[in-house]
């Protein structure tokens, strides 16, 4: 999983290159497909993922464009922001919540790289126009591929476990009107099977989700 989305991200690196040879959106490279896989990252794995994938798509990308410290700072400060924003979501439409942030780093940076040379009114709008759609963009990429991913590798995220917590679940609707003893027996297990999992380093979401379904069978 972890290889895949780093050749999507290479793969919308090159599509970029190929298209950028009747547009100029090379910019796109770093405002969006390394906050992309940064963002995809940190939902599907952890942290510590995520940062390293980050460094080092950063520095290929760099690397894929004659070298380029530029495309190497502006993916990394992008995909830092994605991972930070992201880490934690509870909803999937703060994805773009996220998206705004990265579009802020963005910006910033853009605009600091746009301070260093002789100032331009036209190329500073350019930057800024650049950097808050990279940001967006990058999001709206990542909300699109997150269930894809989720399904094909059957990684439960804490997006999709957090779903499965929602006491107006149709099962979980169901259980409460057919067995209610059974319903509330479910709850008590998933608040005492989440303490258990947080103590032990587990994953409580899913110790929790497990808990609430372990009865659906009755």
């Amino acid at each position: 999983q972890i290889a895949a989305i780093f050749v999507l991200a290479i793969g919308f690196s090159k599509a970029i290159l190929y298209v950028n040879q009747r547009v100029d959106i090379l910019w796109l490279k770093s405002l969006v497909v390394v906050p992309f896989a940064s963002i995809l990252y940190i939902i599907l794995f952890n942290r510590r993922i995520a940062f390293i994938l980050t460094v080092v798509l950063s520095i290929v990308l760099g690397l894929m464009n004659a070298n380029r410290i530029d495309f190497v700072i502006i993916g990394f400060a992008g995909g830092v922001a994605g991972i930070i924003a992201a880490e934690g979501m509870k909803h999937r439409w703060q994805i773009f919540k996220v998206g705004f942030t990265v579009s802020v780093v963005n910006i910033v940076v853009l605009l600091a790289f746009q301070a260093m040379g002789d100032f331009d009114p036209y190329r500073f709008m350019f930057y800024a126009i650049s950097g808050f759609a990279g940001g967006m963009l990058s999001a709206f990429f990542a909300a699109f591929f997150i269930p894809v991913f989720e399904y094909v590798f059957n990684i439960p995220t804490d997006l999709k476990l957090l779903e499965f917590l929602d006491l107006n679940h149709p099962l979980l609707k169901d259980m409460v009107i057919e067995a209610p003893g059974t319903y509330h027996h479910s709850l008590m297990v998933g608040n005492l099977a989440e303490a258990a999992a947080s103590g032990i380093g587990a994953n409580p979401l899913l110790a929790k989700v497990a808990a609430y379904f372990h009865d659906v069978g009755k």
